[in-house]
């Protein structure tokens, strides 16, 4: 058996050990620091990357849009609708392209949603409007009209279409 080990044996021995973690309340206080920061910066790196992704959504929809491939958009904003409903400006962008792709009863919906959603959107409350104009409802029309200009009175183009929805309900005053 051997002897047993003298303290600068000892000392020799453990200068070759690799200590694992911190000791103390300073050192604990510290990881923890590391780590949260960590984190934090994971979600920003991850919230990035998701701005990064609705952006190009939107992009993808608007190149949709101008090329007139309503058909395109429509999916494009039914997939945005599906995984957040409570998105207002998807909500408005599915009913838009129901709208468009002739489909007036499917559009009310989601274009009611984003009024409701995003009631100081005076933009809704006007692409709701066009809708009941277009299905004839005019006093609906003149109502979401008189309501967009509520809020932006500066909307003249909305004001001849509440001026066209008024003539046509024979109400001049």
């Amino acid at each position: 058996s051997r002897p047993p080990l003298t303290q600068v044996e000892r000392n020799e021995r453990d200068l070759g050990k690799v200590t694992v973690g911190f000791r103390g309340p300073i050192w604990a206080g510290l990881s923890l620091f590391i780590i949260l920061l960590t984190v934090f910066l994971l979600l920003l790196i991850d919230g990035r990357n998701i701005a990064r992704a609705a952006d190009r959504k939107e992009a993808a929809w608007s190149a949709a849009v101008q090329s007139g491939d309503w058909e395109a958009a429509r999916k494009l904003a039914k997939a945005a609708v599906d995984k957040n409903p409570r998105d207002a400006p998807a909500q408005n962008a599915y009913g838009l392209a129901l709208m468009q792709t002739g489909k007036l009863n499917e559009a009310e919906n989601p274009l009611i949603a984003a009024a409701s959603l995003s009631p100081e959107i005076p933009e809704y409350k006007v692409d709701l409007g066009n809708l009941y104009q277009r299905r004839g409802v005019t006093e609906l029309a003149a109502t979401r009209f008189r309501a967009a200009i509520d809020l932006d009175p500066s909307l003249v183009d909305v004001r001849w279409k509440l001026a066209r929805a008024l003539y046509a309900t024979r109400q001049y005053d």
